[in-house]
């Protein structure tokens, strides 16, 4: 697949006549947004993802008016990741309006060409790079010669680009109740891919899930509604390989139950007090939420994002028929999935697992393969 790009600019907010973006000059301090202690600890990275739409194709015109529109609404976007002071290390989105990136590009194949659509180092041509830019988000449109089109962005992390949707906790720990559909997943995942690494039966494995402070788990106060920051911890169960091999599944999905239960309003405010009391910079403490480094020879990250309405969005011309999460770096991590959900709304999950191609065999034998032995008398 060769992608020819026609056009690369950048594009600001487009405000109405009644608003105006700020009587502050660019660059006051009034016009500086400080990180939160969570976009602090959370990933420092792009996140990058592509929906895929059925054609006709909208005007360019009006795609990148849409575009300034909505910058226009989240003016975060149109900012600029700044130092606040040089030597405390905190950071800052100037609110300079310096815009987002826009790229008009055409693919010499037809869409179907490519389907089915895989997490392959051909995709990242269909979302701008994020090696050395600026800009906090960039957004790239394909054509296809079949008249489809896709939309790929990247987004930085620290804004709060993505929501992750928890593990969700049961509400208590009564057996008769069931478990969500995204815990017998992940419990599945985790599982599979542990059994599909050959690890020693002897060592350890943890899970990392992203767990939001949204929905009332933070409480007095709750997070504001509309706010689209970062409110997210993680919660780390750990097991033997032997144990989460052989024991029933209802259990794994327990001990991931308890462990997402565990991350709860004292959780979350204990973490608040110590992130801004200034322990952490006296003693030189790091964050340590880089996917790289969570995961890797025995530990996995799951991030699920089954509760965002991906594909309510619409541009135009209808809705798309596919979304999909990639990567920002050479390669996935190998080890962190993603969980989306599926087109068709129906409750399925769709689950993105970079694995070493010696692993991808033992993980399919072992993800469709559940016996009855394994899942015990829970009621999934």
């Amino acid at each position: 697949m060769k992608i020819t790009v026609h056009s690369s600019k950048s594009v600001k907010p487009a405000y109405s006549s009644a608003a105006t973006s700020t009587d502050t000059p660019a660059g006051g301090t009034s016009n500086l947004i400080p990180l939160t202690v969570f976009d602090e600890v959370n990933h420092d990275e792009y996140v990058p993802g592509i929906f895929a739409f059925h054609p006709p194709t909208p005007p360019i015109a009006v795609l990148e008016a849409g575009l300034a529109k909505m910058l226009a609404e989240y003016r975060h976007w149109a900012g600029r990741l700044v130092a606040m002071h040089a030597s405390s290390g905190k950071r800052a989105i100037l609110l300079n309006d310096a815009g987002a990136r826009f790229v008009e590009a055409s693919a010499d194949i037809a869409l179907d060409e490519l389907a089915p659509l895989e997490l392959t180092p051909e995709l990242l041509s269909l979302h701008p790079s994020c090696e050395g830019v600026e800009e906090l988000m960039l957004v790239q449109v394909t054509r296809f010669t079949c008249g489809s089109f896709t939309v790929g962005y990247s987004m930085h992390h620290s804004p709060g680009v993505r929501l992750p949707v928890e593990v969700k906790a049961s509400a208590g720990s009564r057996r008769s109740k069931p478990y969500s559909a995204a815990q017998c997943v992940v419990a599945h995942l985790w599982r599979c891919v542990t059994m599909a690494r050959g690890l020693n039966m002897h060592e350890v494995t943890k899970l990392h899930i992203a767990v939001n402070g949204r929905w009332g788990r933070m409480r007095d106060p709750t997070v504001p509604n509309g706010y689209t920051g970062n409110a997210v911890l993680w919660a780390r169960p750990s097991i033997t390989v032997q144990d989460l091999r052989y024991m029933p599944l209802g259990r794994v999905v327990e001990l991931i139950s308890k462990a997402v239960a565990s991350v709860d309003n004292g959780y979350f405010r204990s973490f608040v007090d110590f992130a801004s009391s200034g322990a952490a910079e006296q003693e030189g403490l790091v964050r340590t939420a880089e996917s790289s480094e969570l995961v890797g020879r025995t530990n996995i990250e799951v991030d699920s994002v089954l509760g965002i309405p991906f594909y309510e969005l619409d541009i135009g011309t209808g809705k798309p028929f596919l979304f999909m999460p990639t990567y920002s770096t050479p390669r996935p991590v190998e080890g962190a999935a993603f969980l989306v959900g599926t087109p068709a709304g129906d409750g399925g999950v769709v689950a993105y697992v970079p694995l070493y191609r010696r692993a991808v065999e033992p993980f399919w034998s072992c993800c469709y393969s559940l016996p009855p032995a394994l899942v015990g008398d829970a009621r999934l």
